[in-house]
């Protein structure tokens, strides 16, 4: 009974330490569109204002997300403003 126990308890542990480990992102996150990853703020407001969101300020938080085209959605959290980011080809 006790080596079940032990058993269940380890399995329980690797599985959590293997869901705990960084995985592929589904989508490409474009490198030349202003926004630090790490912390999902603009460092970079030119970039976006140039793909049309009108009013990107260096330091607001943004939000990316799939499009479902291929594309990316990346909405301006400080000012509601979202744009479409088509992936050139």
């Amino acid at each position: 009974m006790k080596n079940n126990i032990l058993i269940v308890g380890s399995v329980i542990i690797l599985y959590l330490l293997v869901l705990a480990l960084p995985g592929a992102a589904l989508v490409s996150l474009p490198e030349d569109a202003g926004i630090n990853y790490k912390t999902m703020t603009i460092v970079d407001s030119s970039k976006l204002k140039a793909r049309g969101m009108k009013k990107a300020q260096n330091g607001n938080a943004v939000t990316v997300v799939p499009a479902g085209d291929g594309n990316l959605f990346i909405t301006n959290t400080a000012t509601g403003e979202r744009i479409k980011w088509i992936y050139s080809k």
